[in-house]
């Protein structure tokens, strides 16, 4: 179970990747939402959420549900602004539900950082961790140790280009992988 939604963690963001590139090498100017909290009760039998706006297009969409990928057609379907879970995939009333996307109009140029590996020791003692640039807007900065999203403001705290860990509990350790991916 683990290693598949690492391996479709993987395989969305080399997807999300070439679809950034695309953007970049037209110039476009899209506008992206991060971190979203789509609205709806998160009771346990809730199936039914709603994003802010429609992702255009709706392949844009990459949705985590306590850090992990949220598959399109097995674990949610999307309509227009609506999402709308699997039985085995409803929200929780503890969980934590993220979605980001692009949606239709005219945003400001934009740079990209993908799959970038922070400069720090990944050691389990080391806390502070240095990104290439320094991620703007700040939610968009999409942080993973070993495939799995990170929370801001909960897992680390960001300063510029600086992301430092709460605990020693999410401080990578020896042998964790530690990516990022946001806009500057």
């Amino acid at each position: 179970g683990l290693n598949t939604s690492v391996t479709n963690l993987g395989d969305s963001l080399t997807s999300l990747t070439a679809t950034v590139d695309t953007l970049s090498a037209s110039g476009s100017t899209a506008v992206f939402v991060d971190a979203e909290a789509p609205s709806g009760t998160m009771d346990g039998t809730n199936t039914a959420f709603t994003l802010a706006n429609p992702p255009a297009p709706a392949s844009s969409l990459t949705l985590f549900r306590n850090g992990l990928l949220q598959r399109v057609g097995i674990d949610f379907t999307l309509s227009g602004t609506s999402i709308t879970f699997a039985s085995g995939s409803v929200p929780q009333p503890s969980d934590y539900v993220r979605a980001y996307y692009r949606t239709p109009g005219a945003g400001t140029a934009t740079n990209f950082n993908d799959a970038e590996l922070p400069s720090g020791a990944v050691n389990g003692t080391n806390f502070i961790f240095t990104l290439a640039s320094a991620p703007s807007p700040a939610p968009s900065l999409m942080l993973f140790k070993n495939g799995m999203l990170l929370t801001q403001g909960v897992d680390y705290a960001l300063s510029g280009s600086t992301v430092t860990f709460a605990n020693t509990t999410v401080a990578p350790q020896a042998g964790d992988s530690l990516t990022a991916s946001y806009r500057h």
